[in-house]
């Protein structure tokens, strides 16, 4: 497979990946900051995994219409997030002074959802898989049910882990698909998981409306 991990440091989603790909293919992991990357790279020596192609940039500069990715498939998009889910800074947010401001979160959902939306332009791109380890809204159901709404003859969203006991908040149109996890409910740090997958293709004469050959429509 030929997968990118968008904001890879430090590193575990990468070597778990690569654990999944038996350490062959491709793994191209992006971060920002080169110090990160040195850290990743350390970790990724250490847990001997030789499939990744490390790169110290912004994922949101990389062009996804290049020659080199241009078989890409799988997405990891793992963004900065307010980190709300994490079980040591649970009490915090019960104190409005000290939790994230709405400010904050607008800023952080902005861009997340600029991430997001950068991996669907891969060409080939067949799954992404958005996640956070965040308990807000804004950071969850609202960046996902956005991108949706621009992908959705294209995408649907996949119910994760069908059998896991808690799902999206209510309220949202694919809140069943998503997953959640709680320190209340499942008593583990919070998290939130969306997986995004392409429609089946079926090929379409005379569909010269949307000013393409091939017409992406739903498999549901």
């Amino acid at each position: 497979a030929v997968v990118v991990d968008s904001c890879a440091a430090p590193g575990n989603k990468t070597s778990h990946m690569a654990s999944l790909m038996g350490n062959k293919g491709t793994i191209y992991v992006f971060d920002h900051k080169e110090d990160r990357i040195e850290v990743l790279q350390e970790r990724m020596e250490g847990a001997g995994v030789s499939c990744k192609v490390a790169r110290c940039m912004d994922f949101l500069r990389v062009k996804t219409d290049s020659q080199t990715y241009r078989d890409v498939e799988y997405v990891m998009v793992d963004p900065s997030c307010s980190g709300s889910g994490i079980v040591s800074r649970l009490d915090s947010l019960t104190n409005d002074d000290a939790s994230v401001s709405q400010r904050r979160l607008g800023q952080l959902h902005k861009l997340q959802a600029q991430i997001l939306r950068h991996a669907f332009s891969f060409p080939k791109v067949k799954k992404i898989v958005y996640s956070t380890c965040s308990i807000n809204e804004e950071e969850n159901e609202q960046v996902c049910e956005e991108i949706y709404e621009k992908f959705k003859e294209r995408f649907k969203i996949k119910k994760v882990m069908k059998n896991w006991p808690e799902r999206g908040r209510k309220g949202y149109q694919k809140s069943d698909r998503y997953l959640r996890a709680s320190p209340t409910a499942t008593l583990t740090n919070g998290f939130f998981v969306a997986c995004f997958k392409r429609r089946k293709m079926k090929q379409e004469v005379g569909s010269m409306e949307s000013g393409m050959d091939q017409e992406e429509v739903s498999s549901e």
